[in-house]
């Protein structure tokens, strides 16, 4: 798994490289590397990825369970709750 992070990383610092150069800015790509702008978006999302893959180490080892509850759905034309 840090492999592949270790690489998205690295193509992204590449892609930024190009980007940069392409618009006529002068960036070092170590810098770019270590120090890339990400948007707020998409830490929120690796965040929820991560915290989804936890939960389903810990079902999938017996840690944990999955809530699972009875449903009847609404049969089509009619209102819930009437």
């Amino acid at each position: 798994m840090q492999a592949w992070l270790d690489r998205r990383l690295d193509l992204l610092a590449d892609l930024l490289f190009k980007v940069a150069k392409n618009l006529g800015y002068k960036f070092d790509f170590a810098e770019l590397k270590s120090e890339y702008y990400a948007p707020q978006w998409q830490s929120t999302l690796d965040i929820e990825h991560a915290t989804i893959r936890q939960g389903l180490v810990k079902i999938m080892k017996g840690a944990a369970a999955l809530k699972i509850e009875p449903f009847t759905p609404t049969p089509p034309g009619q209102n819930p709750g009437h």
